[in-house]
Order: structure tokens, then C-alpha cells, then sequence
């Protein structure tokens, strides 16, 4: 077969994938309007929001459903040059960190993060914050600023770069795929490492939309990687299982508005999910096209059951927002703590 009649084949293809959808999407976007006269307003937005959730999931389904219509999809959305500060550490002036040529793994202990608006206190909690989809700098801080606030800890980003809404879409797919090509999977994965390596104490990462698919990508890396060096080291089998498991247990993960299936095994997953929110239901769609990376759902028994909770939006996108629809639950879910320190000058917020 030529290349241009492969070409051909495949924009056709995707000619008649696209002509699916905008018809699919038609008709249920008018049912969703004619709805909305005879329902109550709350009624009605959670009507709208699930039918776009539908929507973007059956599109991502049939976008990842062979791999000759993924990778020509990821071909034509795909950027050409990766943004610099792509994986990079954002510290408390929001300022990007490259690891330097002389130590090539970011550190989180070198790196001072956001802290609460009041300060804070000394021994607070150290955490880590990996953005989402189409999130400039400027807007990754903010978030990690309102985190700092609203959970009394300190936080340093792990930044994902946004390049574009079609070329972040394009990345997602191959956090999906496991690829390791993401900049802020390779950086994540090298400082959860370090982490484990200079303290004893809880690894605790924050995780919003693609920050997720890094996350779960980064936490495969890091159990393949930990278990290789114990190889090294001449630790059987059933020690380097019992080691890697040991490491793994130290993590804990805090994930918004992303995959609720698909994480390894080992760490401690606390998972929001916002039925409005269109995005988990487009990962599941995707990553259930992925047999042989998820072969089937797994149960988390370190982990509680996913938190699912209801917030709908005339604007979808709200309902998938940190600022909107996750942080509000998490402080509702979870009120906040009084800083460990009874004399501590820090006016974090408290639970109310």
C-alpha cells in the first residue's frame, strides 16, 4: 500500500468517525435542550453535563478504538517543540526549576514551595502538585496557592506544560499509553525516587486531570525502577516484592477530576470524581480500549472507594476545575486541620 492511499484511507476514516459524532452529539444536545424547559434548573444541568460527558467519552472511544486511527490523531495534534519549562519544578515565586547538569533528579527538600497565605509553620507538610490539561504557569500557581491554603501545607508543582488544547489531548494519550515521553512524567517519577531515598517520611502528591495520567504513569516507573536497583543490589525475588512494596506504601495520592482505575498497586489513593465532570468519563473510555495495560478493574485495598460526588455547571469545564467544583469538596469532605503546633502564629483556615 502506497503512502498517499494510506493517508487517503485514514482521513477518510476519520472523515466519517468526525461525521459520526457531530451527528451523535446533534441529537442528543437537542434532546438535552428540550429537557431543560420541562425540568428544574438543577435537574437540567446535570441532565446537560452527562450528555456531554457522553459525547467526549464516545469520541474518545472511537479515537483510540484501533491504533492507525490513535497515532494518525496523535500525529495531527501533536506539537512540534515541547514548551521549556515542560516538567520542570515550580517553586514559591512560581519561578520554573531545571535540575542542574550536576544534579540531574529535582529534589523537593531544595526546592522552597507555596506556602499559606499566613506563612505557615515550621514541620509543615511538604507536598507535590502536578497540573492538567492546557495550564499555563501562572495558572498552576494560583492552584498550588489555594492548595496551600485551603490544606495548610507547602507546595511545589510539578509543571505540565500546556501546549495547546489539541497537543495536550495528544500527550494525554500517551500518559495513557505509558510512553514515558512526557517531560513531567520523567521529572515526577525522578522525584518521587529522590523521595524516598532522603526521607522516611510520606511522599503526598496532588493530582488534577492529565496530572493524573502523569501521576499513574510516573508510579509505574518508579516500581519498575525500585525493583531494578534492588535486583542490582542481590535481594531475591520475594525481598525485592516485599522492598518495592514497602516504598510504594509511602505514597500517598490525592486525585481530581482524572482516572479513578489504572494506578499500581502500593501506594494510598484518595479519589475525587465529579459525575458532571466530563473528563473521567473520557479517560475510562480511552484506557478501556487498553486490555493490555488495563487488563481489568483492580481493587485498591489500602485505599478507600472513589468520592464521587454531584456539582453540575451550564459551563462543563467547571465542574472538571480545582477552583469550582474539587477544592470546595475536598475542604467539605475533608475540613481542614489545626497546624500540629498549639503556639503556631499561622491562621490557616479551619474546619467550619
Amino acid at each position: 500500500m502506497t503512502l498517499l492511499r494510506k493517508a487517503t484511507e485514514i482521513g477518510a476514516s476519520l472523515g466519517r468517525k468526525a461525521r459520526e459524532i457531530l451527528i451523535k452529539g446533534a441529537k442528543i444536545v437537542k434532546k438535552a435542550a428540550v429537557g431543560a424547559v420541562s425540568a428544574t434548573c438543577d435537574l437540567a444541568l446535570r441532565a446537560w453535563n452527562d450528555r456531554v460527558g457522553r459525547i467526549l467519552a464516545e469520541s474518545a472511544n472511537l479515537a483510540t478504538s484501533s491504533e492507525t486511527l490513535e497515532s494518525a490523531l496523535v500525529d495531527l495534534l501533536g506539537a512540534d517543540e515541547k514548551q521549556p519549562n515542560d516538567g520542570a519544578l515550580l517553586d514559591r515565586d512560581c519561578r520554573a526549576r531545571q535540575p542542574s547538569p550536576a544534579d540531574a533528579k529535582p529534589s523537593i527538600s531544595t526546592t522552597p514551595g507555596k506556602r499559606p497565605s499566613c506563612g505557615g509553620y515550621n514541620g509543615m507538610p511538604k507536598i507535590t502538585y502536578t497540573n492538567g490539561i492546557n495550564t499555563t504557569q501562572p495558572g498552576a500557581c494560583e492552584t498550588m496557592q489555594q492548595i496551600a491554603d485551603s490544606r495548610c501545607v507547602e507546595v511545589v508543582g510539578v509543571y505540565n506544560a500546556g501546549e495547546g488544547f489539541g497537543a495536550d489531548l495528544a500527550e494525554a494519550v500517551e500518559n495513557i499509553n505509558r510512553t514515558g515521553k512526557a517531560p513531567a512524567s520523567k521529572s515526577q517519577a525522578a522525584l518521587i525516587r529522590r523521595q524516598l531515598t532522603e526521607t522516611d517520611d510520606k511522599v503526598t502528591i496532588y493530582a488534577h486531570s492529565q496530572g493524573g495520567l502523569i501521576t499513574q504513569e510516573s508510579l509505574a516507573q518508579v516500581k519498575e525502577a525500585q525493583a531494578m536497583d534492588y535486583y542490582d543490589q542481590g535481594y531475591s525475588p520475594e525481598e525485592v516484592k516485599q522492598l518495592v512494596g514497602d516504598d510504594m506504601s509511602r505514597i500517598e495520592v490525592n486525585s481530581f477530576g482524572t482516572a479513578e482505575d489504572g494506578w499500581p498497586e502500593g501506594p494510598k489513593y484518595n479519589r475525587y470524581t465529579n459525575t458532571s465532570d466530563p473528563i473521567p468519563k473520557v479517560i475510562t473510555k480511552a484506557q478501556m480500549n487498553k486490555e493490555d495495560i488495563y487488563p481489568r478493574r483492580r481493587a485498591l485495598p489500602k485505599s478507600p472507594p472513589p468520592h464521587r460526588f454531584t456539582n453540575p455547571f451550564l459551563n462543563p469545564i467547571n465542574a472538571h476545575l480545582m477552583k469550582t467544583a474539587y477544592l470546595p469538596e475536598l475542604d467539605k469532605h475533608e475540613p481542614h486541620l489545626k497546624p500540629p503546633n498549639p503556639k503556631s502564629t499561622c491562621q490557616c483556615k479551619l474546619a467550619r
